[in-house]
């Protein structure tokens, strides 16, 4: 047989010459002498794998170096040069020598590194920098004690009550084993001392054992509290021993002219109530000498009247808010002269009205003519849960608690003091009624003086706003009243009556289909504003978003309509100073600036959120405020920062601000929120650089300022 060899080239320095797999079917040949003794004896010694390996790579070294014949013989030859692929690169020594290096880290290759998150700081997503690598793979809760802890010392104690307990038993089983049986007394000193051990050892209690991991204790040494000890000596009372027999006859002539006096008392009272109160002076003795009511201090409130209380009400409050007084009167915010172009708002007082808890602030306005009195209106814009409202009027004097209150039928959604007649107060309910009160301390002022019924044109809608109309003369009195049912109405006072005429009927237009015809609608108004330079013109927000012109001369057309807002208009103003600019707040949380002569809005300012009220300054024709629901409050000077407010401020933190109001005297203004409280804020000087310069405050001057403003932000017709 003729035995091929297969020869293997290995890539690194040391090249062998394996023989073919078929020489493994023939038995080796003898090893020749000479040759290492150790292979013999590594069969029954041990070796070290790196001693084997050595034996094995010169064995097949020589293997490879020897070939049979066609005899069966052997002969040695020299080994053949390695055969090398004909890609393999031709390294040097040192190049074969040289190291490189990898470095192994504990990094999770999984893990994602591209992990974006989002920043409420910032209001923007933004990638984490850290990455977390760690993975377990298992997680077991132990139970383990410090053998040095309390808990291991009391278990080892216990082990070794018992063991000894047992070795006891053992012992004294062991020597009655071994004590003969006719001993007597040797079993009873066994059984009366296996006895004695019992009770030393006693019955072990097992407590629950407590994890030092979980459990601490802690104990506290307080001081005692000091007792005090307080006496007074008074004189004692007079006594006097009284006697009587009582008999059944007595005791029922008692309640007989008990009940006789209850019932004149009640008599007396109910004539009263029918005749009204009345203002004559009462004479003292004759209120002392009653003797229906037991308490002295019920006699001398009597002798006390409502005016002359509320004036001592007010005193008390004066010397009670001194500080405050003298904030909004005297005190400066002198951190103004150190940030130039931003302001700050102090917050002086907060007034509310126990009864209107529950219920959101829907409606501010000032006394034209009483500077430091306001009237704020209650209800609710949750249309699902609307309750009976409520008017308050409050007082600077007297802000702890309300000069007048009374509750409507429904909720208040809108009111509105005459500029002249400020006793008189227009309110417009949710149900659509509009009814007109006079303020006062004599009469009943929650009873209306004229109301709208569905005879005289009542709203079906509730009435989101009313405005008292200026008439030459004073004999008569009308005012205005925009509804969601689409009508802005004009109501005239006519004796004891109320006359209802439509100026307009709000519509809305919308094209259905390519070339369609228009179909006309109502629409729902939202707020209105009467310009102080033509009485005749007035403006009218709308729920969709136009802002229509109107004429009380042409109620079936609009004279214009400025579109900007795409949802709901929530206030209109005109400024107190340029007759073509006003200014608009919506639900679309812009605050937009407008003049009549053009037609896209000057200004526009992106609040954020929806802008519930918005107002101008009564000092200046640059200064405006807003109030939006997230509960801050913005301020506004065009002359200083067209682009940034110059106070941003928090002013109630759980709550939505609804309403806001300037003084128009002091440098004040009034917000309300949703939930009964009507907050006051001063100005600080930054918001308010006009008041300083007496040239400035003149109204041509602000006229002036306020069109190179316009001037410098769009070219405007001449």
């Amino acid at each position: 047989l003729q035995w091929r060899t297969l020869t293997t080239t290995i890539m690194a320095s040391n090249s062998l010459k394996v023989p073919d797999p078929k020489a493994a079917l023939k038995p080796p040949p003898l090893q020749k002498q000479g040759s290492s003794s150790s292979l013999t004896k590594g069969t029954t010694g041990s070796r070290s794998k790196s001693k084997l390996n050595s034996v094995s790579m010169s064995r097949l070294k020589r293997e490879s170096q020897r070939r049979f014949d066609d005899d069966g013989g052997e002969e040695e030859w020299e080994a053949k040069d390695p055969v090398r692929p004909t890609d393999q690169l031709h390294l040097t020594d040192a190049e074969l020598g040289q190291e490189f290096t990898r470095i192994i880290n504990a990094n999770n290759p999984h893990a994602p590194d591209n992990v974006v998150r989002f920043s409420h700081k910032e209001k923007e997503f933004k990638q984490t920098t850290t990455v977390d690598h760690t993975a377990f793979h298992l997680s077991l809760d132990g139970n383990l004690l410090l053998v040095d802890s309390d808990e291991g010392r009391r278990q080892k104690s216990r082990k070794s009550v018992a063991l000894r307990s047992k070795s006891r038993t053992s012992v004294a089983a062991e020597i009655s084993i071994q004590v003969p049986t006719g001993g007597a007394a040797a079993p009873a000193a066994a059984s009366s001392g296996a006895g004695d051990d019992e009770e030393e050892s006693g019955p072990v209690e097992r407590k629950a054992l407590r994890n030092q991991f979980n459990y601490s204790e802690r104990a506290s040494q307080t001081s005692n509290a000091t007792i005090k000890e307080r006496s007074a000596q008074t004189e004692p009372p007079p006594r006097a021993v009284f006697g009587a027999t009582a008999t059944q006859w007595t005791i029922y002539d008692a309640y007989i002219a008990d009940q006789a006096r209850q019932a004149a008392l009640k008599e007396k009272k109910s004539v009263v109530k029918k005749e009204g109160p009345k203002d004559k002076a009462v004479d003292p003795s004759e209120v002392l000498d009653r003797s229906d009511d037991a308490s002295p201090w019920a006699a001398a409130a009597r002798l006390v009247k409502l005016t002359d209380a509320k004036k001592l009400e007010r005193m008390v409050n004066q010397n009670t808010f001194d500080e405050v007084i003298q904030d909004l009167y005297y005190y400066e915010d002198p951190s103004d002269e150190f940030k130039p172009g931003q302001g700050s708002l102090l917050p002086l007082w907060r007034m509310a009205c126990s009864s209107a808890k529950k219920r959101a602030v829907t409606a501010l306005a000032w006394s034209p003519q009483y500077s430091d009195m306001f009237a704020v209106g209650f209800g609710s814009y949750d249309y699902l849960r609307q309750t009976g409202g409520m008017v308050a009027v409050f007082s600077l004097k007297n802000p702890s608690y309300p000069e007048f209150d009374f509750e409507t039928s429904s909720g208040v959604m809108c009111l509105d003091i005459h500029p002249k007649k400020s006793d008189l107060l227009v309110v417009g309910l949710y149900d659509g009624t509009v009814c007109v009160h006079r303020l006062g301390y004599g009469g009943s002022i929650g009873t209306p003086l004229y109301q709208s019924t569905a005879k005289t044109g009542k709203h079906s809608d509730p009435v989101w706003q009313v405005k008292w109309q200026q008439s030459e003369e004073d004999t008569e009195y009308s005012f205005a009243s925009v509804s969601s049912d689409g009508r802005v109405a004009k109501w005239t006072i006519v004796k004891s009556d109320l006359q209802c005429t439509d100026m307009v009927v709000l519509h809305s237009e919308s094209e259905i289909g390519t070339g369609a015809a228009s179909v006309f609608g109502r629409s729902c108004g939202t707020c209105m504003a009467f310009s102080s330079a033509n009485p005749a013109m007035f403006l009218v927000g709308t729920e969709d978003g136009p802002v229509r012109a109107c004429s009380t001369a042409y109620g079936s057309k609009y004279l214009r309509s400025f579109l900007g807002h795409n949802m709901g208009v929530y206030n209109i103003q005109w400024n107190a100073f340029h007759p073509r600019v006003f200014i608009t707040c919506g639900a679309d949380w812009t605050v937009r600036v407008w003049d009549t002569s053009a037609d896209q809005p000057v200004f526009s300012f992106d609040l954020g959120s929806p802008v519930g009220d918005v107002a101008w300054a009564p000092f200046s024709a640059c200064v405006f405020a807003a109030v939006t629901t997230n509960g801050q409050i913005y301020v506004f000077d065009l002359a200083q920062n067209k682009h940034e407010p110059l106070c941003v401020q928090d002013v109630v933190r759980k709550g939505h601000l609804t309403h806001i109001a300037f003084n128009s005297k002091l440098p004040l203004l009034i917000v309300g929120d949703d939930r009964g409280s009507v907050h006051s804020l001063k100005l600080s000087p930054n918001l308010r650089k006009v008041t300083r310069d007496k040239k400035a405050v003149l109204p041509e001057a602000q006229v002036a300022a306020l069109e190179k403003i316009l001037d410098s932000v769009k070219d405007l017709p001449a």
